[in-house]
């Protein structure tokens, strides 16, 4: 078996990257024990348990028995790979997914991982070369010029046969409260100590939240913020059918959001939360910037630290029943959203 597809299937399905002390449910399917166990967490309360794989459902939590032969055979694999920091190759992860870059686009500067490489690369426009300690001297002048001039970045890798980059995401002001400024450009949400004054509708919410214009129902997206300004924050997805008032419209205390927060004086912990449900984070967003992937067909919000390498926080596992939009909460500061068509 190629080394690319022995990968393939040493990758949890939760996270996305080799398995690591891996345990198996009843139903067969394998996981990270730290990512199946927190899928496990999210379920709790809601009357059973099942496979984020194949949905089969259990009555009671299911044990989780240790795999002494897959994890053999991923420490077979890891110690046959070569060292990238020895070789000299440079350090870096698939701007679509947290799994190690293979290869880099000149053109447009994205990082790829061998599955989303096979995409990316049938387009003709794009010179793909193996990445090295510095990706500048890689590219010919008129690729520089071109990215100095203003040209496609990574944050700007938009779609690209049915593989999502990220999505430029815009605050729709119809639903902000009156405690939050939105920015000309819709890409910065401040908290406000004076009323704004819109009119009072069903679709505004009355906490200091705002969800976007933007509604997804269909295929992979993710979409980055900037937190080290802000006070206390909450990010995440909502269904537009979110209440907009009392505590229970807050992103993350029902069954129809899902979020992590942080903010000033969290020096410790972060926590992910769903129906009111709190998963404390074994660290915080150590670089102030968050991303947030959705997988809908896969039925999964993942949350990311934007730290080099980039960090998985958690996966949320659910079949979503309604379209998607993102959801920002801030009281104190301000949030960005970075990526979309900004520089």
């Amino acid at each position: 078996m190629a080394s690319a597809d022995l990968r393939k299937e040493l990758e949890c399905y939760v996270c996305l990257n080799i398995y690591t002390d891996p345990v198996t449910l009843k139903c067969g399917h394998n996981f990270c024990r730290g990512c199946i166990g927190r899928v496990l967490d999210t379920q709790e309360g809601s009357g059973g348990y099942s496979c984020p794989e194949c949905r089969e459902e259990f009555q009671d939590r299911p044990a989780l028995h240790r795999n002494i032969t897959l994890r053999n055979i991923v420490e077979s694999f890891l110690s046959a790979q070569p060292d990238q920091e020895e070789s000299g190759v440079f350090s870096t992860y698939c701007i679509h997914t947290p799994v190690p870059a293979v290869i880099s686009c000149l053109m447009c500067e994205a990082s790829l991982c061998d599955n989303h490489l096979r995409v990316h690369s049938k387009s003709p426009e794009h010179v793909l070369c193996v990445p090295t300690t510095s990706l500048e001297n890689r590219k010919c002048s008129v690729q520089h010029s071109h990215l100095q001039a203003g040209g496609p970045n990574i944050g700007a890798v938009q779609q690209t046969s049915g593989v999502s980059g990220v999505t430029d995401i815009l605050l729709d002001v119809e639903t902000a409260s009156n405690l939050l400024h939105i920015s000309d450009d819709q890409k910065t949400v401040s908290w406000s100590s004076s009323h704004q004054k819109r009119p009072e509708t069903p679709e505004r919410f009355q906490c200091s939240q705002v969800m976007s214009s933007q509604r997804f129902s269909s295929g992979r997206h993710y979409w980055e913020v900037d937190v080290r300004r802000a006070g206390y924050w909450r990010v995440g997805m909502c269904y537009p059918s979110i209440d907009r008032r009392g505590g229970q419209a807050y992103i993350g205390n029902n069954k129809k959001s899902w979020s992590l927060e942080g903010g000033w004086g969290w020096d410790n912990q972060h926590s992910v939360i769903h129906d009111r449900k709190e998963i404390r984070l074994p660290s915080i967003v150590s670089s102030g910037k968050a991303r947030i992937d959705l997988d809908y067909e896969a039925g999964r919000i993942s949350f990311y630290d934007l730290r080099d390498p980039i960090r998985h926080l958690h996966t949320f596992t659910t079949t979503f029943t309604e379209p998607l939009h993102a959801g920002v909460y801030v009281s104190g500061g301000y949030i960005k959203i970075r990526g979309g068509n900004q520089k």
